[in-house]
Formats: structure tokens, C-alpha cells, sequence
């Protein structure tokens, strides 16, 4: 039951996360906005690497193709938690969390497609159940038959796009990590390729680099304490899902992974009421059915993928 545990910690703790940051986004945008956050969590590795160089002081000597892997799959969680950002910056965490459930039916086609795998009648079933939850939670205008439905496209290109990153992720660490038979050396190559990517977004991107300074110069204390609180809850998220995937197979990670929308609904429900004037999410009786009845299709079908 350790693998149940660690895989449980992960989603629980993300679903925190989700929260922080749809707080800094909406109500501290002057401060710094998409770029702030990533180029901020990207370069948390900074704190990171250190600890581990400490633990693995003959990481440089990595085989070239495990370094390599591991430093993409670094890369590719960077981008996907930018694009999973710009998708939040308009929309509530409730209905954006859900949307990385995308992944193991993406990940589904790229297997059919790419290494000709088979896809059972219930996997089948269950990538059907999950388009179907995200076109619910993706709509414009909450289900009303007297109204045109709407489909709000944005945010489920940007969290494709983002799932599509996180799936190689978890594939490239494995396959490094596995490879070098070492957890704590593929985290470390792994927060090299994550801050690689932050150095690249804040040299070369000005939009973003302007954001990051600006978190500086206008924020208060409090918020940067929020966002290296986010950064931490992150990195033991992450450290106990890696660890996860190298117990027993990605699908059954995933299975559990998949309670973190469940998770985000509800701590969102529970902050609107109870502070208000942190966290307001849609919680008209309306919009919750809509969002619980999308949540639970969701993990439905996540379950017929991965069960």
C-alpha cells in the first residue's frame, strides 16, 4: 500500500497548489503574472539541486542517453506547467484541474497510433466518458437546453497541449531513472532541465522576464511566501509521484492521480465559503451540478482507461 500512499500524496497536495496559484493570478496580476510563476517555480531548482548534488555528487557521470531523457522530460514538465498557467489565468481551478484527466486518453492515441497498441472496448468507453466530462466542464454557458451550448476551446487546447507534456515527462523520467537504477540522480538531472528552461524563458522571453520582476517589485512579502509554499507542496508532490512510478506501473498512478479534480472541487467549495475574500469560485447550484457532474464523469472514465 506504500505506492497508494505516495500516489495519493500527489494529487492531494497539487490540488493546494491549483488553489495558490489562481490566487496570485487573479487577485495579484500587477505583481507579476504567468511569467512569475514559472519562471519562480522553474527556478526553485536553485534550491533544489544543490540538495541533491549533495546526495548524488557523481551525477556528471550519467550515462549520455539517461541525462539526456531525464534533462527533456525536465524541459517538457516546465512547459506543460506553463501552458497548464496561461490556461488558469482565466478560468477557476475547478475547471481546469479536471482537464488534465486529458492525458491518458492522449496518451491512449499516441500508443494506437505510434507503437500500434490495442485498445480494449472499456478503454475505448472510457476515452468517450472523458471527452464527454470535458466538453461539460468546457462550456461557455452552464447546461441550459434553452440555450446554444458553447464551447470554450482555450482552455482544452492549452491543457491538451499540457498533458501531452506531462505524459512524456513521467515516460522520459522513467526510462532515465530506471536506466541509471537511481530515484534521487533522475530528480536531480531532471530540476537541470527545469531550470534550464527557466533561464531560457526569463532570458529570452520578455513578456514572462518582465512578469518575474515585476513580482519583485510591486508583491509583498507574503505572496513570494505563497509562491515558495506552492513550490515546495510541488516538489514533495512530485518526488512522491516519481517515486510511485518506479513502484509499480504508470497506469495505476495515474488511476489514483485521477481524484485530484474530486480534490480540487472540493477544497474550492470549502475556501469560498470559508474565505471568501482568498478564494471565490462559481459555487451557484447550477454551476456546482455542472462541475460535480463533470468531475465524476471524468474520473470515470479515468478509471475504465487505467483500471
Amino acid at each position: 500500500m506504500l505506492w497508494f500512499i505516495l500516489a495519493l500524496c500527489g494529487p492531494l497536495l497539487w490540488s493546494f497548489v491549483n488553489h495558490i496559484d489562481k490566487y496570485i493570478l487573479s487577485r495579484h496580476l500587477r505583481g507579476g503574472g504567468v511569467g512569475a510563476l514559472i519562471i519562480f517555480s522553474c527556478l526553485f531548482s536553485i534550491v533544489i539541486i544543490p540538495i541533491l548534488i549533495y546526495l548524488r555528487p557523481q551525477f556528471i557521470l550519467v550515462d549520455l542517453l539517461d541525462g539526456a531523457a531525464l534533462l527533456l522530460g525536465g524541459i517538457l514538465s516546465a512547459v506543460g506547467m506553463l501552458l497548464y498557467l496561461l490556461a488558469l489565468q482565466k478560468e477557476e481551478a475547478s475547471k481546469i484541474v479536471p482537464l488534465f484527466q486529458l492525458s491518458p486518453v492522449i496518451a491512449l492515441i499516441f500508443g494506437y497510433f505510434i507503437f500500434k497498441e490495442t485498445i480494449t472496448v472499456t478503454q475505448s468507453v472510457g476515452v468517450i466518458v472523458i471527452l464527454f466530462g470535458a466538453m461539460i466542464i468546457s462550456m461557455k454557458r452552464d447546461i441550459n437546453f434553452s440555450n446554444r451550448i458553447q464551447i470554450n476551446w482555450r482552455p482544452l487546447i492549452l491543457m491538451s497541449g499540457s498533458s501531452i507534456c506531462f505524459i512524456f515527462h513521467a515516460i522520459l523520467f522513467k526510462i532515465g531513472a530506471i536506466g541509471e537504477n537511481d530515484f534521487w540522480l533522475g530528480l536531480l538531472w531532471e530540476h537541470i532541465g527545469i531550470l534550464f528552461t527557466g533561464v531560457f524563458l526569463f532570458v529570452f522571453i520578455g513578456s514572462l522576464r518582465r512578469d518575474f520582476l515585476n513580482l519583485f517589485r510591486f508583491n509583498s512579502f507574503p505572496i513570494l511566501s505563497l509562491n515558495f509554499l506552492g513550490e515546495v507542496f510541488v516538489l514533495v508532490g512530485n518526488a512522491c509521484t516519481a517515486y510511485a512510478f518506479l513502484i509499480v506501473q504508470v497506469g495505476l498512478v495515474l488511476v489514483v492521480s485521477a481524484y485530484q479534480p474530486l480534490f480540487v472541487f472540493i477544497i474550492g467549495i470549502i475556501l469560498t465559503y470559508a474565505f471568501p475574500k482568498i478564494l471565490k469560485e462559481d459555487v451557484s447550484p447550477r454551476a456546482l451540478v455542472n462541475k460535480g457532474i463533470a468531475v465524476v464523469v471524468i474520473i470515470v472514465g479515468s478509471f475504465l482507461i487505467n483500471g
